[in-house]
């Protein structure tokens, strides 16, 4: 039998989606090397543009990285890489989160109908485990036997 302390019992009650991470192999590790990619994201976007029609006839700039996708003989659909600041500015979130930078959040927890949490662990014994539980203790001083008096 597998001996199991109190805070494998805790960290089962109240961390269950950190034992499935780890499974998983989702690690500090592996979360930092996501979030680099992340703060460097980039994101395609595509437009149509009547062919002849410069950056001057229009309100957008035309990056001079566009790549022709598709051209007909009166329209161009173009191919832009860009900075995908929304990916970025949640990343550099994260990061901070990771690093603590941020107070801590105060969360409450309440038990049923708002009471407090019951924390005691429930668990069922087989008859098994009884009978070695008693055999095992059998005699021993403080479980219920009493030692013959010598005499």
């Amino acid at each position: 039998m597998t001996a199991v302390s109190g805070q494998d019992m805790i960290d089962a009650v109240l961390h269950p989606t950190l034992e499935a991470c780890n499974n998983a192999k989702i690690d500090l590790a592996s979360l930092l090397k996501d979030l680099k990619k992340e703060l460097k994201a980039k994101e395609t976007k595509y437009i149509k543009v009547k062919k002849g029609v410069t950056a001057k006839d229009t309100d957008k700039k035309t990056p001079k990285k566009a790549k022709i996708i598709y051209e007909t003989s009166e329209e161009v659909l173009l191919a832009i890489d860009m900075i995908n600041w929304t990916a970025r500015q949640a990343a550099r979130k994260d990061a901070h989160m990771l690093r603590g930078d941020y107070p801590a959040k105060n969360v409450e927890v309440t038990g049923k109908g708002g009471g407090p949490v019951d924390m005691n662990v429930r668990y069922t014994v087989g008859k098994q485990l009884l009978e070695e539980v008693d055999g095992a203790t059998r005699g021993l001083p403080g479980r219920g036997h009493r030692e013959p008096a010598e005499g």
